[in-house]
């Protein structure tokens, strides 16, 4: 009896064992957190990858550009000397009239010459004098077939077609400054301050404050927002004005 019932007990051992192996439900949930684990491996593995590659961009890309923005913030601006502009009285033909002013560049006498300015602005193809400086940008430096020099540009606030003109117009604030004496007279004088017309074009206003003078020009087409304040006397600040320090 004890025999028969060991052997029973051993025979339903081996009939389970193979039951509690290859339980579907068992495998299936082995299969599972197999697959999770490898899944966190794997999307770990491919944020340290990005991780790095984000770095190595930073350092190769993002702070140097930051380094050079900053650079920039300490050198001293050159936009005064690419601020270009015509002088008032200029004239000047849109670049489909081109040859025009070529023509006018290449005449035999000033007489000549003069007669076909005049022509040039009756038709209609040029300009007349302006009474104002005009801001432009984009200039191009051209030859007429004599190798007289002329310059085409656009206007500061348009991007269409282009206009030209004789280079005796074309200047930057530097130049001017240069060139300028400063000579100005008296338009109007009081306790609080002063304002006079510089000479050379445009005008200039002082102002008595608590802490010296402030100055405010407006000689170039260049818009100046704030006063300068000048620590120097009367009549050199105004001379200094009337040539255009304050553009710098």
């Amino acid at each position: 009896m004890q025999r028969t019932a060991a052997t029973a007990s051993s025979s339903q051992a081996k009939a389970g064992l193979p039951e509690r192996i290859f339980d579907p439900c068992l495998a299936w949930s082995n299969l599972r957190v197999f697959l999770s684990s490898l899944l966190l491996c794997l999307v770990t593995a491919f944020a340290h990858a990005m991780i790095n590659f984000v770095r190595a961009i930073l350092r190769a890309w993002l702070l140097p550009a930051i380094f050079l923005v900053a650079l920039a913030g300490v050198i001293p601006s050159a936009s005064a000397a690419g601020f270009t502009f015509l002088h008032a009285g200029n004239f000047m033909c849109p670049q489909e009239y081109a040859r025009m002013l070529e023509h006018i560049l290449d005449a035999e006498t000033p007489k000549e010459r003069d007669a076909m300015v005049i022509a040039a602005v009756f038709s209609g193809s040029c300009t007349g004098a302006s009474a104002v400086a005009i801001e432009i940008a984009d200039v191009e430096h051209r030859r007429s077939p004599k190798g007289n020099g002329y310059s085409c540009f656009h206007l500061y606030d348009e991007k269409g077609p282009m206009n030209c003109a004789l280079n005796q117009y074309v200047t930057d604030i530097e130049t001017e400054i240069a060139q300028r004496s400063g000579d100005y007279r008296i338009l109007g004088e009081g306790p609080g301050g002063i304002k006079v017309s510089c000479l050379e074009g445009g005008t200039v206003s002082m102002q008595k404050t608590s802490g010296g003078w402030e100055r405010f020009s407006m000689i170039f087409p260049k818009q100046m927002e704030l006063p300068t304040a000048v620590s120097t006397d009367r009549e050199t600040a105004l001379r200094e004005g009337c040539r255009g320090f304050d553009y710098r």
